[in-house]
């Protein structure tokens, strides 16, 4: 048998606080967590220590402590969510400084016929373009 600790450190603490806390349909994220297994894990609250969730989850024979392992990757796909999600707001902000301050096209490109007239949106788009490409970022 392997001795288990009740040191909470790191990657183990956030296991903990996640099946501590977790709402039933996070719970449900885990791999192989269905709707029952969320509600026993929620009735067995709270844990006192971390060698008492793992005893809760051996015992009982729906669970298993697998459910450690899956609750991990789900805080870490939620953790690289929360990475993604700010890296697009702090692109937006960028994006909306740079429209506010004028960045873009005043007139007209005269690569273009001087015959063709861009319209005030077409104007719009193109400075849309300008600044997306000025960021780096697709369109």
């Amino acid at each position: 048998d392997v001795e288990i600790s009740n040191e909470l450190t790191g990657d183990k603490k956030k296991v903990f606080e996640f099946f501590q806390t977790a709402t039933m349909n996070e719970l449900q994220l885990m791999t192989s967590c269905s709707k029952k297994k969320a509600e026993i894990i929620i009735e067995s609250r709270p844990f006192t220590d971390w060698v008492n969730l793992v005893q809760k989850l051996q015992d009982n024979k729906n669970l298993s402590t697998d459910l450690l392992n899956y609750a991990q990757q789900v805080i870490a796909t939620r953790n690289n969510i929360k990475h993604l999600m700010k890296k697009c707001t702090n692109l937006a902000q960028q994006m909306e400084r740079a429209v506010a301050a004028g960045a873009g096209v005043k007139e007209q490109p005269p690569s273009l016929s001087s015959t063709l007239r861009l319209t005030s949106y077409q104007m719009v788009g193109l400075n849309w373009l300008v600044v997306l490409h000025s960021q780096g970022v697709n369109g």
